[in-house]
């Protein structure tokens, strides 16, 4: 293969910016204060954090450099030039330019092994089929966990229909007055600090004869929120040792917007305050009644939004902070971001999907080290938004963990690639976008089939089902990104490697609900708890807990008004209404 002359490729020198962790960005520098540096990439500009820039060189753009490599190629070139060239983008994050010479190499060796796994061929019964990705394809088909949920029967969901008509029936037969002096209890009941000072008032609700079936239906229009107040800030704790972080709001006239109002939590890119993504989302507050909160996070590039415990507990604390202080909807609560922030959205949508109704990133995407919870997702909504022009590699992780969920899993997940754009924001048509999808959206914390993936206890829950303690060897963690695979065989090999050793290594919770039959696997779990309500068994019969196989417990599960009453004063989430709450050691 004829490369490049020295002469063009001396025309084309423009900047390389090398990061500390060795990553590296081609461009022009726009600016460079010391502070941040900004870069003309192809399609778009890009801010860094300067403190996390080693080096700013010269070399050859690699989209040029392709250009004149792709030009001196030959009708007759064999097909390993077209796979060597292939080999050369894909390690210069030239996806597209990567596949149209995979595509060369299919051209001239229809039976190229190497070219098919590229491009996500697969070989069934003699004949090459397009599948989803390597790894996705190899998990639907060996997890037996990712099987369509359980589908009540109508009788069971008659059952359910009424026993909330006569929690209706009784609360509209019980008066106004009684409604509003009942939700005044229930209110100051779970703002109740103390435990003991909480299940006595729970006690004296129930010795006033109000069934748990009526304030369970009064808990979706609890407000915890200061009426004459509308702050632009709050602070909020993220940890016990009490450390503070702020949190950006632009709330709705509530005048015009009573009752409890839909929540999104955006964060920030890098080179952008948190006070920017509350501006550019006020129009949803103004317009459409929306409570937007977006949390303060350091600017750290690389370990941002997401990608440390810690970023994660300031995003999870700044929604509870949201629910607890605005007159926020639990079962509409939102997860965006941008760039790092989006890259955060994902990831933190994955490790706690219970707390969200659904998830919209943007810019940004789900990367291979993620991808092994990416299971976690199924169910819940997804609108991913990217510019076409986006970085390659990004771009198709995120195209094979959106097929992975829609295709492979059935879940409602979208991508939108805006064409001619790159890695930029489109307020001016995603934000209307946006609030349309998630305008009928509710999130359902009664789901029949569950999967949770996790490495830490912080990270087990899943809506009616959590770890307690672990046990056994450490859970690997594979956002680290450490996990070794083979330095043998082709991309799409070792990539499937890492997800799969990235799945298998971690704990692991599932549950499936049939009937009156509650069947859990646990992993490299100690101790677990199950969340009732009569919203996924009949309490009035008896129900069984299967887990790992082995009957854990047959019988009744007694109602109690203090395992609901203390399930909402946990996080201020009046959505997880549930009436009882059972551990269980896992043997």
């Amino acid at each position: 293969m004829t490369g490049a002359s020295p002469t063009l490729l001396l025309s084309i020198l423009l900047d390389i910016v090398t990061l500390a962790d060795g990553r590296r960005f081609e461009g022009t520098v726009l600016s460079d204060d010391g502070s941040t540096l900004v870069l003309r990439r192809r399609h778009d500009e890009f801010h860094m954090d300067r403190r996390n820039v080693a080096k700013v060189e010269k070399a050859p753009l690699s989209w040029e450099e392709y250009a004149a490599k792709a030009a001196a190629l030959k009708p007759d070139t064999a097909a390993g030039e077209h796979a060597a060239l292939a080999k050369w983008c894909r390690e210069r994050k030239l996806i597209d330019e990567a596949r149209a010479q995979w595509e060369a190499v299919l051209a001239k060796a229809p039976e190229n092994a190497e070219a098919r796994a590229a491009l996500n061929w697969r070989k069934v019964d003699g004949k090459w089929v397009r599948d989803l990705a390597l790894w996705a394809a190899d998990w639907v088909k060996a997890d037996a966990s990712l099987g369509s949920p359980p589908v009540a029967p109508p009788d069971e969901l008659e059952r359910r229909s009424k026993h909330r008509a006569d929690a209706g029936d009784w609360l509209r037969a019980s008066g106004e007055q009684r409604q509003a002096e009942l939700l005044a209890q229930l209110t100051q009941c779970v703002m109740q600090g103390d435990a003991a000072a909480r299940h006595e008032a729970a006690a004296a609700l129930k010795a006033s004869g109000v069934p748990l079936a009526a304030l369970e239906v009064l808990a979706h229009r609890l407000d915890f929120s200061d009426p004459a107040a509308a702050p632009d800030s709050i602070e909020f704790a993220w940890n016990e040792a009490g450390d503070r972080a702020p949190c950006f709001l632009a709330l709705p006239d509530r005048r015009r917007f009573p009752g409890p109002r839909p929540v999104l939590v955006s964060m920030h890119v890098t080179s952008g305050p948190a006070r920017n993504r509350r501006d550019r989302f006020a129009v949803l507050a103004r317009e459409s009644g929306w409570i937007i909160a977006a949390p303060h996070s350091e600017p750290n590039f690389g370990k941002g939004w997401g990608s440390t415990e810690a970023e994660r507990r300031v995003t999870l604390a700044a929604l509870d902070a949201v629910l607890r202080r605005c007159p926020a909807d639990p079962d509409r609560a939102f997860i965006n971001g941008s760039s790092m922030g989006g890259n955060g959205a994902w990831e933190i949508a994955m490790l706690h999907p219970d707390r969200w109704a659904g998830a919209a990133p943007w810019i940004s995407g789900a990367r291979v080290r993620t991808m092994p919870f990416l299971a976690n997702l199924r169910g819940l909504p997804l609108q991913a938004r990217v510019g076409a022009l986006e970085d390659g590699l990004m771009l198709e992780a995120t195209r094979e963990a959106a097929a992975f969920l829609r295709e492979g899993l059935g879940s409602p997940a979208a991508l939108e690639e805006e064409p001619d754009w790159g890695h930029m924001d489109k307020d001016e048509t995603w934000i209307a976008a946006f609030a349309e999808w998630a305008a009928p959206i509710r999130r359902n914390v009664y789901s029949p089939a569950i999967v949770q993936r996790f490495v830490t206890v912080a990270q087990s829950r899943h809506h009616w089902l959590a770890a307690e303690t672990l046990r056994g060897p450490a859970p690997v963690d594979p956002t680290r990104g450490d996990i070794p695979v083979s330095a043998t065989g082709t991309e799409a090999e070792r990539r499937r490697e890492y997800v799969k050793k990235g799945r298998d290594g971690t704990a692991l919770l599932t549950g499936r609900v049939a009937g009156q039959k509650i069947s859990i696997e646990a992993r490299k779990v100690g101790r677990l708890t199950v969340w009732f309500s009569d919203n996924l068994v009949d309490l009035d019969r008896d129900v069984i807990v299967e887990i790992n196989g082995k009957r854990a417990f047959s019988g009744k599960i007694e109602r109690r008004f203090e395992d609901f009453i203390d399930e909402i004063a946990a996080s201020g989430d009046a959505g997880r209404i549930y009436v009882a709450r059972k551990s269980f050691e896992v043997k």
